[in-house]
């Protein structure tokens, strides 16, 4: 299990508390992340199950 503070680009796949589980692109492998911030500029499109 990791820790810090480092940006990291992920696929969201779900969110849990006040955190989210994803996909990260680099290492390729999932990942939770907790107090995660988006940034609006980075963010592609919202997930598809948001508008479900």
């Amino acid at each position: 299990m990791g820790s810090g503070t480092h940006r990291a680009r992920l696929v969201e796949l779900t969110r849990e508390g006040n955190g989210i589980v994803g996909w990260d692109l680099a290492d390729s492998e999932v990942v939770h992340g907790v107090n995660c911030a988006a940034d609006a500029s980075e963010t592609v499109r919202a997930p598809w199950w948001r508008d479900a």
